[in-house]
């Protein structure tokens, strides 16, 4: 990392864009260290998009734990110049530390997939001096992976210390010829149950009630026995991470992976607030008389 910090943003509305370029103009002589804008996602931090604003992702050696409060590197609308200058100076101390927990691979392959959906480049993840890679295109929907899942669970273990290279173009086709394409659901899936590390992604918000939008294809990917009966209840309404929790009999890792990895496949998505209120007046209506089967199917979280 040199002496000038860079910062990109990712997934986020123009508007937010230009609040927060602007923002970032304004902040550059009251930060502790020298900052830029970068636009090509190779950056020390991240601002990503989520539900209430943007969250400050530290994508180099540097985010730790113990090294800067969580709460200083979310900045909700409106955008505060203030709340801004903190993040950035919370976040200089954090990379200054050279500590590691942050870049996730979770965290990258969101990057890629709000800055890239549409390129038909095949990127490419692997570890150095090794032969195995990941191949990504988001234009396919399609990933190759070399050396098997394992891999993944390297790759997030080492994402701080790596970076997503761009292939020629003639590897898509030697890649379509010569391996299987898997569903890049799949890998958003596997990401977002390795990434979290027993947490709720960084850019995810507790309090945020999901719907499943899709049933996920549970014999393409990796579950523990409660996912099926927790994407029953958020098809049914929408479901905060509390209830999922409660759903499952206390299970908080369980309700936590899976949150983690139903958004990032996109089956998981936040309610809308029409949504929320619509599972709250069902809720209080007075149940029809059921039969046996019925109750049984509710006791297992299938109605």
């Amino acid at each position: 990392m040199g002496s000038v910090l860079t910062l990109s943003f990712s997934g986020l509305p123009d508007n937010d864009r230009l609040v927060l370029s602007a923002l970032f103009t304004l902040a550059e002589t009251q930060l502790s260290s020298k900052w830029q804008l970068n636009g090509d996602g190779n950056s020390d931090a991240v601002l990503m998009a989520n539900g209430d604003g943007a969250s400050l992702l530290l994508m180099r050696p540097g985010n730790s734990a113990t090294s800067v409060d969580p709460d200083l590197l979310q900045l909700r609308r409106p955008f505060q110049h203030l709340d801004f200058v903190k993040a950035l100076n919370a976040a200089a101390t954090a990379l200054a530390r050279q500590t590691v927990m942050g870049g996730s691979l979770a965290a990258s392959l969101v990057q890629l997939r709000n800055d890239l959906a549409h390129s038909e480049a095949v990127w490419s993840l692997g570890l150095p001096g090794a032969k195995d890679r990941l191949w990504v295109c988001t234009k396919h929907n399609s990933y190759w992976l070399d050396g098997g899942d394992n891999l993944l669970t390297k790759l997030d273990q080492e994402m701080s210390h790596l970076e997503w290279r761009q292939e020629p173009r003639e590897q898509l086709q030697r890649l379509q010829s010569e391996r299987e394409a898997q569903p890049l659901f799949r890998l958003y899936w596997i990401s977002g149950m390795l990434s979290g590390r027993g947490k709720l992604l960084p850019w995810l918000n507790a309090a945020t009630p999901w719907n499943l939008k899709t049933w996920p294809s549970f014999f393409k990917l990796p579950h523990y026995p409660t996912f099926p009966r927790m994407a029953a209840a958020a098809m049914k309404k929408p479901m905060t991470l509390d209830d999922l929790i409660a759903f499952c009999g206390g299970n908080r890792a369980a309700a936590i992976e899976f949150v983690n990895a139903g958004v990032m496949a996109e089956f998981l998505v936040g309610a809308t607030s029409a949504q929320v209120g619509s599972a709250a007046a069902a809720a209080q209506a007075k149940p029809a008389k059921e039969g046996l089967i019925s109750r049984i199917r509710r006791k297992l979280g299938l109605l």
